[in-house]
């Protein structure tokens, strides 16, 4: 008997890789809901601090404002940059899968979770 037009043998062999990677992407998805969860915190903590502070008994002095807005437009610059140059990885990639360079939907979703991933990672040093 044949399942989608192939034999049970090979329907259960791509089966098997098909949970495999249903599980790969599980995890990865749980690094990157970890990655953008301390992400979020170090915006809140930015925004925090960038925000009037009760507790502060001496003002704090004009130039560290200053000081405090150009970090964060550069920052925000950065984060911009990042995304812009993970947009071009994406749509380069997708028309690689158009094209055919790219045989499988199983490669094109391996490489994007990996452009991701770095894109993730290169925001979390930026933050720091």
């Amino acid at each position: 008997m044949l399942l989608y037009g192939m034999s049970p043998t090979v329907y259960r062999v791509l089966k098997s890789q098909w949970n495999a990677l249903e599980g790969e992407a599980k995890m990865y998805q749980g690094m990157l809901d970890e990655i953008e969860a301390k992400l979020s915190k170090i915006y809140e903590e930015g925004a925090n601090a960038s925000g009037n502070n009760t507790e502060q008994t001496e003002p704090t002095p004009p130039t560290s404002d200053e000081k405090d807005a150009e970090r964060q437009k550069r920052i925000r610059e950065a984060l911009e940059t990042i995304d812009t140059e993970y947009n071009k990885r994406a749509a380069d990639l997708k028309q690689q899968y158009i094209d055919g360079e790219i045989k499988t939907e199983i490669e094109y979703s391996t490489r994007l979770q990996q452009i991701e991933m770095n894109r993730l990672k290169a925001k979390m040093q930026v933050a720091e």
